[in-house]
């Protein structure tokens, strides 16, 4: 989902070449009548159109892959086929979809005792609870892959795991569980996860930020920020640079924080991250709202609503519906924010999510201060509309 630290290590050019590559070999197999080869081409290739943005060839293309597997019987193949179309479902937000799949998926790698994807299929299955707005669900699944990674002895993957759970334990009111993941993840990646280590001083600045740590949080997130551009990590550095404008906003710098969140929203459009977009234009949302300009930052929360809801992400609908709430408050109109605010506030209760309902309260009591650099403010700024 969006930037997913645990995608497969595929590589594509911006030109196309590899799909032209890929399109090749599936082709020189299909003419050899190479059973096992075409399968695995064909998976592949499923993969590389489905990070192109090409979800319908890409669905045909692996589950003609699937179908040879089947014929074969390779339950291994068959579980690689079905991860290529759960993530054809996920390009597409069919996020009930690909939680069919993968549930299917972590049976078939435990059957071949595939412990490494056994991992990573459960992180996946975390991360789609947790975006359909099953926290307990997704809490207990995010423990098992922990408990699988530590079973297979691979520090750098548990040490990703833990950053990834970190996260779901921080909305659910557990910081001090958030922390301790947190720091032993970064303990792990500084000796053995360069890579990995940015995403985690990402989550663990959004602690600081609850915490009213700003300039720790700014720290956090530039060093992080540095690391994403000299790897070329383009998703991540533009999702850090929206951290980074977050918080000159909430340090009372809406200049230099409108300017960064239009440069991040740029770049993210090139790159075509919609999730790391969304936060983006939330956070310029609020910049708008300091600036008194209501209208333009009602319409930007309006389309995200829309989208969110469209797509079936709970959490991230309702801390939307609580920014438009502070937004309508601050503009004066007491009915229509305290309409969005009830709304947020039941979705929240349904929800379990400890974060979201502690927002809903600081709106619903300090609704003057919300777009000020106080305490209210990070709380309110920092609900989970999460790009993963």
């Amino acid at each position: 989902m969006g930037c997913d630290t645990f995608q497969p290590q595929m590589t594509l050019s911006n030109d196309s070449d590899d799909i032209i590559t890929l399109r090749q070999r599936v082709d020189r197999a299909r003419d050899l009548g190479d059973t096992a080869s075409l399968a695995q081409q064909l998976v592949r290739f499923g993969l590389a159109l489905a990070m192109q943005g090409e979800p319908t060839e890409a669905r045909a293309v692996a589950k003609e892959g699937l179908l040879l597997y089947r014929e074969t019987g390779n339950i291994h193949g068959q579980a690689d086929a079905m991860t290529t179309l759960g993530r054809v479902y996920l390009s597409v937000e069919l996020l009930d979809q690909a939680v069919q799949i993968f549930d299917r998926v972590l049976h078939m790698y435990e059957q071949v005792d595939d412990r490494r994807n056994t991992v990573l299929t459960l992180v996946r299955l975390a991360q789609l609870r947790r975006d359909l707005g099953h926290p307990r669900d997704a809490r207990t699944t995010y423990n098992r892959a922990v408990e699988a990674a530590h079973r297979l002895g691979d520090r750098a993957l548990t040490a990703r795991v833990q950053s990834s759970a970190a996260a779901l334990y921080r909305e659910l009111g557990e910081p001090q569980r958030a922390v301790e993941l947190l720091q032993e993840a970064l303990t792990t990646q500084s000796a053995l996860d360069p890579d990995g280590r940015p995403e985690t001083l990402a989550r663990m600045a959004d602690l600081q930020l609850d915490d009213g740590d700003l300039t720790g949080a700014l720290a956090t997130v530039q060093d992080a920020w540095t690391r994403q551009r000299a790897a070329g990590n383009h998703v991540g550095a533009a999702r850090s640079m929206a951290r980074v404008a977050q918080i000159r906003f909430m340090m009372g710098q809406g200049q230099m924080a409108r300017e960064l969140y239009e440069d991040a929203g740029r770049e993210q459009e090139r790159i075509k991250d919609r999730r790391g977009l969304s936060r983006t234009r939330v956070g310029l949302a609020q910049v708008y709202v300091s600036e008194n300009n209501h209208a333009l930052a009602l319409a930007l929360l309006e389309i995200e609503l829309s989208e969110q809801t469209s797509r079936g992400l709970r959490v991230n609908e309702c801390a939307i519906l609580i920014h438009m709430a502070a937004t309508h408050f601050h503009g004066g109109d007491t009915d229509a924010g305290r309409l969005c605010l009830n709304r947020a506030h039941d979705l929240a209760e349904r929800l379990g999510y400890h974060m979201l309902m502690s927002a809903c309260r600081a709106v619903g009591t300090a609704p003057e201060r919300v777009f000020e650099p106080t305490p209210t403010a990070v709380g309110v700024a920092t609900v989970p509309l999460d790009p993963r």
